[in-house]
Order: C-alpha cells, then structure tokens, then sequence
C-alpha cells in the first residue's frame, strides 16, 4: 500500500497573509509610540488655543474673572477693544495692544504710568512673573489721592502682542481684592 504523499504547509511568514499580518502588527506599534508621544503635545497646544467658559477676551488673550466681578458695556467707542469688569468699587478693564515697545513688560507699565499722569504713584518697583503660558509679566502696585490699584502689562511669547490690565478703583477695595486680581491677572492666556 502506498502512502499519500504529506501535504506540505509554508511557513506563516512565506504566504502572502503572513506577511501582511506582521506588516499591519509592525505598523500598529509604530502609530501606537507615536501616538503615545504626539498626543500629548497635541492637547497642549489646543489647551492654549482654547478660552476658557466665561472669560472676556481681547485678540489672542483671554483672561478669567473670579466669581463676583461683573462684565461692564463699553460706551467709549475710541476704546472699542477694551473690556472691563467690576467689584466693589474696583475697575479692571482688558487691553491688547501691538507689542511696540518690546520684550520688556516693565515699558508697557511706564507708559500706562505717563497716561495717569500725576495722579497714581508705584508703590515700589515692578514684579516680574510668568504666567502659566509662559508669557513674560510685570506688575506693580499704585496709589493716587482718591484711588489705588494695580497695573499690569504681559507680553505674549512671541512678543508679537501686549496685554494691559489696569486696575483702577476705592484704596480699600484694591487692597482687598488683591489676592483675586493678581490670580485673573496672571490667568491672562
């Protein structure tokens, strides 16, 4: 009796759905490490594009109002960008303006300073900070006869745009509301 002859079976690797099957497994671990590692840096990015529910904005800044200040109409229609929000007595109002002046958010401070002429005098020199964005910052505390605050200016990383936040009201008011300005303050996106 003759035996059939075996039949011969290829290699996975040999036949053509072998290899399209190691090709697809290739494949899905390498858009896996890449999507492990984009991602990521993706989310960031939108995160900065992205305003926050109940911010005013101005251009490319947004910036967050604490719970208790009120959004005000501008009337003024020379200073149609500027948005302004109220508490108690305090005034805060959201300006971008073209980043002429440079890099340094302290020339931005002088020249609000030169528009208040003589009536609001720095308290001391200007703090630097950065804000979470990482958009170069200085403040300073300013007192008047009848008013105080604190003026603001940020310029934005790629030094293109300057954000003004001046902040203008009652002496007790301003210093009350400190801690809840300088955290709007330094949420400007």
């Amino acid at each position: 009796m003759t035996r059939p002859d075996p039949v011969s079976v290829a290699d996975p690797e040999d036949t053509l759905s072998g290899r399209f099957v190691a090709v697809a497994l290739v494949l899905g671990v390498i858009i896996t490490v890449l999507l492990c590692f984009a991602l990521p840096a993706v989310a960031g990015q939108v995160s900065e594009l992205t305003t926050p529910s109940g911010a005013i904005t101005d251009g490319r800044v947004s910036l967050q109002p604490q719970p208790g200040w009120e959004v005000l109409a501008n009337t003024d229609p020379d200073q149609s960008t500027e948005q302004l929000l109220a508490k108690e007595g305090v005034v805060l109002a959201l300006v971008t303006v073209p980043a002429d002046l440079g890099t340094d958010p302290r020339a931005y401070l002088d020249a609000m300073l030169e528009q208040f002429d003589d009536s609001l005098v720095p308290d001391y020199e200007p703090v630097a900070f950065e804000t979470p964005t990482g958009d170069q910052g200085a403040a300073v505390m300013v007192t008047g006869t009848n008013q105080a605050g604190m003026l603001t200016a940020i310029v934005s990383r790629d030094s293109s745009v300057a954000a003004l936040v001046p902040v203008i009201g009652d002496p007790v008011a301003s210093s009350a509301l400190l801690s809840e300005i300088s955290e709007m303050v330094t949420s400007v996106r």
